[in-house]
């Protein structure tokens, strides 16, 4: 039903027709269009596939290999009008896609239609931290400062966090504590495995505070609060996300880094040009490089080793904005300003503003 949708245009002040609406299922796709707004449809939701054949959104954002082959139907589905919008990797040619984001890590190569962000879509929240830094602040002021936030991932398809590499960790995050005067925020994650968060916790020899990820008992999560307080940062190289959010403050993140795993296609080195051609065509998902993606951010002055010294952030990269920019072009090129109902629009430009 459009009624909730118009009434929010008119509370808004608003045009529907200069209105792009986003959803996660065909029903909201359905009212967009009664309300005579565009669509973007963002997978996820639990929608079938018959109520996927009612209408096409004039946008879909989808993300990783599973969700590529729905997004080609539904874009065929519509005839072509349909925009792609991918995010990470497709595993699929990637010409059928309007726009794929990616980050280096992914090793997709140069091409129009692909947008090379440095970080992944991982803004901070601002309104959030702040009040997270009202709700922590006085728990933590009988810590020295500075106040440096360690943030302990875990295993992933890339690496092992094993007792070992966490007992190590723990040594070099105390030492740079020490040195400094201060004192270290720890957090862990629900991929920390429990033997390396016991030897984490075992080697730490500074002042601290120490949180244990639970699942289901993690209301009282101070991550928030650490991303909001900490003078600087120390992040695993597991997590691309944590490296982002920790980015994002400006303050300076430093990297503990480890080998990561080894799997036969390693040992079967490919060409270059082989490579970019089989990733190009979707033939393999290749392992994420997070040598290259670690490599840019070190470049750009973003991130150091752990043990180095890092500067701030002087402007965090808002690599949202960047892609909402480049998906409004994308809108507007496709849709030359089209209303809706097909019909022309010259006022598009109003859409995504």
């Amino acid at each position: 039903h459009p009624e909730g949708l118009v009434k929010a245009a008119r509370t808004l002040g608003v045009d529907p027709a200069h209105t792009l609406f986003v959803g996660d299922a065909f029903n909201d796709v359905a009212a967009a269009r009664a309300a005579g707004m565009m669509a973007c449809y963002v997978s996820g939701g639990e929608d079938t596939l018959q109520a996927l054949e009612r209408c096409a959104p004039d946008l879909v954002i989808a993300a990783s290999r599973q969700s590529a082959p729905v997004a080609r139907w539904i874009k065929r589905r519509s005839g072509g009008r349909t925009c792609l919008v991918h995010l990470f990797h497709t595993q699929a040619p990637l010409h059928h896609f309007d726009l794929v984001v990616t980050t280096p890590q992914y090793r997709l190569p140069v091409r129009a239609n692909i947008l090379h962000n440095m970080l992944p879509l991982n803004p901070n929240d601002a309104t959030r931290l702040q009040e997270a830094a009202g709700h922590w602040a006085p728990r933590f002021t009988d810590l020295p400062r500075p106040r440096i936030a360690l943030l302990v991932g875990g295993d992933s398809a890339s690496y092992r966090l094993t007792p070992e590499n966490a007992a190590s960790l723990a040594k070099l995050a105390s030492r740079s504590a020490r040195q400094s005067g201060g004192s270290l925020l720890v957090t862990t994650s629900r991929r920390t495995p429990k033997q390396a968060e016991e030897a984490l916790y075992r080697e730490l020899d500074c002042p601290h505070y120490f949180h244990s990820w639970q699942s289901g008992r993690d209301q009282d999560n101070p991550y928030p609060g650490f991303l909001a307080l900490a003078d600087r940062f120390i992040v695993t190289a597991d997590s691309a996300s944590l490296v982002a959010e920790a980015c994002n403050t400006g303050r300076p993140v430093e990297l503990f880094n480890w080998p990561q795993l080894c799997r036969w296609r390693d040992f079967v080195p490919l060409p270059a040009g082989l490579l970019q051609w089989m990733i190009y065509w979707g033939l393999i998902k290749p392992r994420r490089d997070f040598d290259a993606f670690y490599h840019c951010l070190t470049a750009q002055g973003w991130i150091s080793p752990l043990g180095e010294r890092g500067l701030p952030v002087q402007d965090p990269p808002d690599e949202l904005r960047r892609t909402a920019d480049r998906v409004h072009r994308l809108m507007a090129a496709r849709f030359g300003a089209m209303k809706p109902d097909g019909s022309r629009n010259r006022d598009y430009e109003g859409v995504l503003s």
